[in-house]
């Protein structure tokens, strides 16, 4: 692991100066970084809006930037602020990763989440349900909504800082 700690973080347009840090590169010259920041509700929800490929400029480390995966590990609400931790993954086009494939099965559960809330809620309200309202509950299913409830179940009930990084 390096002890480098970059003086901010550019994620795409977003600014975030990082008060843990740690960084580590495979034997294949892959980086991974971990990194917790304190944000506003407003920076909370710029950074969860899709995709989750970004563009990561380490101020201070390399001004160049790095094409890579973007993953919430976990949060929590402090009054008005938000700790939260990412990950982010240099970009391999060539490798399907066990990420890829941890990512795509969180998918899958949230979007079944989804469709089972809209379901209990039609049914509450209407005892009875059939195929166009089954239909109406599937559109409803959106990336947004997806991205929605992959950060809430990332909600920690606790503070963040008291996790060990």
């Amino acid at each position: 692991m390096e002890d480098t700690k970059p003086m901010s973080l550019k994620i795409n347009n977003l600014e975030l100066i990082p008060y843990q840090y740690k960084e580590d590169s495979d034997l294949d010259g892959y980086l991974t970084i971990h990194a917790r920041f304190v944000l506003s509700k407003k920076q909370y929800t710029d950074l969860g809006k899709p995709p989750s490929t970004v563009n990561v400029i380490r101020h201070g480390i390399d001004d160049e930037p790095r094409v890579m995966e973007l993953d919430e590990i976990a949060w929590s609400r402090q009054g008005d602020e938000i700790n939260e931790e990412i990950c982010l993954r240099d970009r391999d086009d060539n490798e399907v990763s066990l990420f890829v494939s941890l990512d795509n099965s969180i998918s899958l559960v949230v979007k079944q989440s989804i469709i089972i809330d809209e379901l209990l809620n039609m049914l509450v309200s209407n005892h009875v349900i059939d195929k166009t309202q089954m239909n109406e509950v599937m559109a409803k299913v959106t990336d947004e909504r997806i991205v929605e409830k992959q950060r809430e179940l990332n909600e920690l009930k606790g503070d963040l800082s008291e996790y060990d990084f």
